[in-house]
């Protein structure tokens, strides 16, 4: 009953709040703690639930954790429940404790095993408060400390500790005693953690005390769902209560108290549990009532049922002191009862059966059942589900089918039944015995000794007894499958492995060492097939080929390599299948296809005649007895034999070109000389022929050799040469020209030339002007080379990825002119600004559009440049690349939304109260406040390399105009070209002038508006002399356009210029907004001018404070003492210059940083000087609140100076956290100034009417004492 109760809460609960982890300790005891919560998360007592050690005393009133001992509770994971449970970023811890009061203890610990994360809740002795320390990675502070007498010992507290986001709160008794925001929010990690109610943490000891109740959840509580205050006990969860407790234990909307005995011998009554009335005689146990708190179920966890100690059990089951028992069909899982796998009828486990359902059946050793040997069955759910087997089988799993046989030496057959195996035979096989031995050569038989199958390979039952080898195969006793051995490949029978007995190859016969041969006129190599042996070509006796013959049929004829025969030399025929098939050719011939004409001749020297025989070649002539060509005299090319002597020759034309043929005799020329084949004339000599016959004429000076009596081929001196015209002149090197028979030299760098002022060619690496040499551009001239210098760049990369590139001269031409082309590698999306420090170095920054992990490459490439230095060497380098630091975009984290939110909300509330407070009372106060914030918030409108949490931080302030825009209703944002990229980086989203100045004209416009008004309530007759209605429309003429134009002139002038730097897109929405900020752009430009010169004309007028310039210009002076003189008025003057500057800086300096960031501190300084030099305003607060303005908006421009410079991120750090600080400090002190004035005009209002209660007062005493008087008269 009690566990149905508890089932029913716990759904209850649970549909209000998700419980992560729940136990409890005042009802639940043993060595394993129930997890309440429906998770399955159990607790063990100590360290583990196999073990004592360490166990805490289960009592009345909880487990108690004695002093010294080190008792704990173990939370998973651990021996019973291993997974890991893990926090969010939203939790509350809670539970119930009374603590004793000898030590500082540790309640509750949880720990990553890699010491990342940290949770621990302690008591502390010496101040009575709670202590909790906390870690999260990096993040990990000091211990924090609660409120001291908070954490009382002897009594029951509740505890409640959160964690919401970034916020910790601790509670005692529903009351706040830590409160602490984490940097980060909190998420743990999927790693391992151990956890523990009361540890030794080598610091503090263990609990000393009671522990009721524990749990986690993933959401915050209510503290009023579990405290309930003061009450004084008509429920008490023990025997015996006080007579009232505060904290009251709050369960189920009703209080309850519980007994504060500290006494673990004692139940909550003050009675001893060792007493023979409970029977306790192990101190280990506490006791409830008259009850031993004993745990001795098997399942190691217990509860009080009717008055004894049982098993803690499901409603399902049958509890009892030992065990909690199932019915059937069921088994026991701590602390439920689980259904057993379906084919159980009952199980010790899910799956392990212990009986089963169906008859014939038996329980397997890893799941269910299975049916007995004879029967088959599948899903073993019914008592018939195990049906009997074909009686052949076994065992089976169809009716037919059989598994396993109950015959020896046989198989289960496919279709039914079984089949004996091979070497065996039997037909009816219902017994062992029913398979009989075949004879020894059988594989299977039909009967004894024939064979159906033979267990040689290559082998065939016999008709009688046994098996004979196949054609191709010999053996004798067939019993093994290698008995039948293969014969030589070439034989179909043999009766030893190589010899034949007879042959596979037609045509062939066997040999007698080994295999077959083909017969004669046929040939065949592997002889395996019948056609193996094929039939030669026709003209040979025998062949190796069809076409190669060994021998031939025709006599005179060889074999030939092309195939078939060929006759021999001297000899022809075609078709040689005859033995006279080759004739014999004629006498001259060698080779021949005809009786008379050759193919080739005998002899070397001749070649065939067309007509008949050969020819001798020129220079033989023919013997007509021996039929050979004899060699001709040597200088003869063509001869002919003599007609008297047969042995000599006469020559009838010469071999040697330029040879004389003279009585049939060939000679050169004299003064000349044989040389292949050509007489050639000797040095001085020309060759040349007179009348037919060839001669050698002398050459004409100076020639050495020459062609002709005009022409030399070389000269005599070695200093001249042979120019086009094959005349002798001067020979001159490489950059000399001829100048009549001397060389002289060429103009410098001149390779070629045809006089000192004419150059034809240059020499490398110099260009011809004008028939004049210069080096080329990179190159410079040495020893009349040129040759080519160079010179270097380097490239830096910053921590925080700023890219520079430093060159070791300066460039030629400003950097900004050259085409510079840069990538990452990997590819990602980018944008960058270029900067130019000097004409030795730029550098680069980056706005990256997605994380930039490690290592990424930036490369920098000029190669579409020529770049020289400005002495004209050439950059050696064109390309350059390096790597990136990790960069993480986090403009869209949490903390930066946060940031962004927090501040607008903040600005906006702020200067809502400040401007309430300057209408009742100085406005001044006001306007100081919002010029430091305007100044502030466009810091990040420029390209300094401010950290994105810091750009937020400061753009976020200038989002306080809480008015409506109007001009969303009149123009289109898309009427120009989208902003700069620096101000699209700062937030505008439109280039449109009265689009982004909307709220300040639409504020402006409701004020003339309640002009109109103000103006109608002045006519009426109650109002039409009072003297505040009139002073105010006299504002309005001047005051008003004047403070309206103070305040917004630098947001309209940033605007203005955006929209002037857009084009326009659509005419008439564009052009309007261009010349309107184009007219506002002018007024604020010329601003200061023309205020100085007025000033200046009406000096007079200013110093005397003239009421007639005071009413029309009062806002520009009333304000000041101007008591030094006419400076001392020219606030305004400083006012507007001053905000003019910063335009230019913050837009049109963002190529030079150094620069603007000066310039910035320069005018500061300025500012902050005037103010101190002069001390200008009337009122002391208003001229405090102008100097804290001026020394905010100074420190944070020197403090974003460093950020021009590559520090570490530490030091970012530490300037972005000391800007925002200092931010925050002087907003502060300007808003306490706001609100001291406010409280100084009502200090005076008050002031006012109780001067005119006293004078009414006065008044009415001074009537009272007349009508006295009267009356005593």
């Amino acid at each position: 009953m009690f566990y149905k109760l508890l089932l029913l809460s716990i759904a209850a609960h649970t549909a209000l709040c998700a419980k992560i982890i729940e136990y409890k300790f005042g009802t639940n005891f043993g060595q394993i703690f129930y997890d309440y919560s429906g998770n399955n998360r159990h607790a063990v007592n100590g360290n583990s639930s196999l073990t004592l050690d360490y166990d805490t005393k289960p009592t009345d009133r909880g487990a108690f954790f004695a002093k010294d001992i080190e008792n704990r509770i173990k939370l998973p994971p651990n021996d019973v429940a291993t997974s890991n449970f893990y926090l969010g970023s939203k939790f509350s811890v809670v539970l119930w404790i009374m603590t004793g009061n000898s030590c500082n203890i540790t309640i509750f610990c949880r720990l990553s095993l890699n010491s990342n994360y940290v949770l621990k809740i302690k008591r502390l002795l010496n101040t009575n408060a709670i202590w909790l320390r906390y870690k999260q990675n990096s993040d990990f502070p000091s211990a924090i400390f609660g409120q001291n007498d908070s954490f009382l010992s002897g009594k029951w507290q509740l505890i409640v500790c959160t964690l919401d986001g970034l916020n910790i709160r601790v509670y005692m008794n529903g009351v706040s005693q830590i409160e602490y925001t984490m940097i980060y929010e909190y998420s743990e990690d999927i790693i391992d953690f151990f956890a523990y109610l009361g540890y030794n943490d080598n610091v503090s000891p263990s609990i000393e005390g009671y522990l009721w109740y524990f749990s986690i959840f993933d959401l915050i509580v209510s503290q009023t769902d579990y405290y309930g205050g003061s009450y004084n006990p008509g429920n008490c969860l023990v025997s015996a209560c006080p007579a009232s407790c505060d904290p009251s234990i709050l369960q189920n909307n009703q209080q309850y108290c519980i007994s504060i005995n500290f006494d673990s011998t004692m139940n909550g009554e003050g009675s001893l549990c060792s007493s023979s009335s409970y029977g306790c005689s192990n101190s280990s146990y506490g006791c409830s009532g008259t009850l031993c708190l004993n745990c001795e179920c098997n399942h190691k966890s217990c509860e009080i049922v009717n008055n004894q100690v049982n098993c803690l059990c499901s409603s399902t089951t049958v509890s009892s002191q030992t065990t909690c028992t199932c019915p059937n069909g069921y088994y026991f899982l701590f602390p439920d009862c689980l259904t057993c796998y379906k084919e159980c009828a009952t199980c010790n486990q899910a799956n392990i059966c212990l009986k089963c359902i169906a008859d014939n059946s038996t329980p397997k050793v890893d799941q269910g059942c299975e049916c007995n040997s004879g029967y088959y069955g599948s899903v073993l759910i019914e008592k018939t589900s195990c049906n009997i087997c074909y009686n052949e089988c076994a065992t089976c799993n169809q009716a037919n089918i059989c598994l396993k046989c109950i015959a020896d030496n046989s198989t289960p057959k496919v279709d039914q039944g079984c089949e004996c195996n091979s070497g065996y035979y039997g037909s009816v096989l219902i017994e062992k015995t029913s398979c009989n031995l075949c004879y020894k050569e059988c594989a299977t038989c039909s009967q004894a000794s024939i064979c159906l199958k033979c267990i040689a390979d290559n082998s065939t039952p016999k008709v009688d007894q046994g098996c004979e080898c196949n054609s191709g195969y010999y053996g004798s006793v067939l019993i093994e499958k290698t008995s039948c051995n293969l014969c030589y490949k070439e034989c179909a029978t043999c009766s030893q492995a190589s010899i034949c007995l007879k042959c596979i190859a037609d045509n062939s016969t066997p040999r007698t060492d080994q295999g077959c041969e083909c017969n004669s006129g046929y040939y065949g190599s592997l002889l395996i097939e019948k056609t193996s042996c094929n039939l030669c070509y026709k003209e040979c006796t025998a062949c190796s080929q069809e076409f190669i013959c060994l021998t031939c049929i025709s006599t005179n004829a060889s074999p030939s390599e092309n195939g078939g025969c060929l006759c021999n030399e001297g000899y022809y025929g075609t078709n040689l299948i005859y033995e006279n098939s080759c004739i014999s050719c004629h006498i001259d011939c060698q080779i021949c296809n005809d009786p008379i004409l050759c193919t080739k001749c005998k002899d070397l020297n001749a070649v065939p005649s067309l007509i008949e025989g050969c020819n001798c070649v020129d220079g033989y002539y023919m013997n007509e007895n021996t039929r050979k060509c004899i060699e001709c005299y040597k200088d003869c090319k063509i001869c002919n034999s003599s007609s008297t002597i047969l042995s000599l020759s006469l020559c009838l034309e010469c071999k040697n070109i330029n040879s004389n043929l003279i009585d049939y005799n060939c000679s050169c020329p004299e003064k000349s000389y044989e040389y292949y084949n050509e007489c050639i004339c000797s040095d001085g000599y020309y060759m040349e022929k007179i009348s037919g016959i060839f001669n050698c004429s002398a050459c004409q000076p100076p020639c050495l050799t020459c062609f002709s009596l005009t022409q030399c081929n070389s000269c005599r001196d070695e200093n001249l040469h042979v120019d086009d015209n094959y005349n002798c002149v001067p020979s001159c090197k490489e950059g000399y020209y001829i100048s009549g028979i001397e060389c002289k030299k060429c103009s410098n760098l001149c390779k070629i030339c045809s006089s000192e002022s004419s150059c034809q060619e240059c020499f490398n690496n110099a260009d011809n002007y004008e028939y004049q040499c210069f080096c080329k551009k990179g190159y410079f001239e040495e020893n009349r080379n040129c040759i080519k210098k160079y010179f270097s760049a380097v490239m830096l990369v910053s921590k925080n990825n700023k890219v520079g590139l430093l060159f070791s001269e300066e460039t030629e031409y400003s950097f900004s002119s050259y085409s510079i082309n840069i990538s990452l590698s990997p590819a990602y999306n980018f944008s960058y600004k270029q900067f130019e420090i000097n004409s030795t170095f730029f550098y680069l920054i980056f706005n990256f559009n997605s994380n930039i992990p490690k290592d990424t490459k930036v490369i920098i490439d000029l190669s579409s440049n020529s770049i020289y230095s400005k002495s004209g060497k050439t950059l050696e380098k064109y390309i350059y690349n390096s790597s990136l630091y990790e960069y993480a975009i986090d403009e869209n984290s949490t903390e930066i939304k946060n940031i962004k939110s927090a501040v607008s909300s903040s600005s906006k509330a702020i200067i809502a109260i400040s401007i309430g407070c300057g209408i009742i009372s100085n406005p001044s106060s006001s306007w100081q406040l919002l010029n430091t914030i305007q100044l502030i918030s466009y810091i990040s409108l420029g390209s300094n390399p401010l950290t994105t949490k810091l750009k937020t931080f400061l753009s976020s302030f200038g989002q306080y105009n809480i008015v409506p825009n109007a001009g969303y209703y009149i123009f289109s944002p898309n009427s120009s070209t989208e902003p700069y990229l620096e101000a699209r980086r700062f937030g505008f989203k439109s280039s449109t002038f009265l689009l982004n100045t909307g709220q300040i004209f639409t504020s402006c416009f409701t004020i003339l508006i309640m002009w109109f008004f103000i103006f109608i309530i002045s006519r009426l007759p109650y109002f039409k002399n009072a003297r505040k209605i009139k002073n105010l429309l006299s504002n309005y003429k001047y005051s008003f356009f004047i403070r309206f134009w103070i305040q917004s002139c630098l947001e309209i002038g940033i605007c203005a210029i955006i929209q002037i730097r857009s084009d326009i897109l659509i005419p008439q929405d564009g052009h309007f907004n261009l010349f309107s900020a184009v007219l506002c752009l002018i007024i604020f430009a010329i601003l200061p001018a023309v205020f100085f010169i007025c000033s200046f004309i009406n000096q007079e007028e200013i110093l005397n404070k003239s009421q007639d310039l005071m009413k029309k210009w009062g806002s520009f002076y009333v304000e000041f003492k101007i008591n030094k003189g006419f400076w001392s008025s020219q606030y305004y003057l400083i006012y507007f210059t001053r905000r003019l500057i910063y335009i230019i800086c913050e837009i049109y300096l963002n190529q030079i940083l150094y620069l603007q960031a000066g310039l910035q501190i320069f005018c500061s300084v300025f500012s902050l000087s005037f103010l101190f030099y002069y001390r200008p305003f009337k009122d002391l607060s208003i001229l405090i609140s102008a100097i804290i303005s001026e020394i905010c908006v100074l420190i944070v421009f020197m403090l974003t100076y460093f950020f021009l410079f590559d520090l570490s991120k530490s030091v970012y750090n530490l300037i972005e956290n000391l800007i925002i600080g200092i931010v925050l400090a002087s907003v502060f002190m300007q808003f306490l100034v706001c609100l001291f004035n406010a409280f100084k005009s009502f200090y005076k209002a008050w002031k006012k009417i109780e001067l005119v209660r006293a004078k009414s007062f006065l008044k009415n005493a001074e009537k009272t004492i007349n009508q006295i008087a009267k009356t005593l008269k």
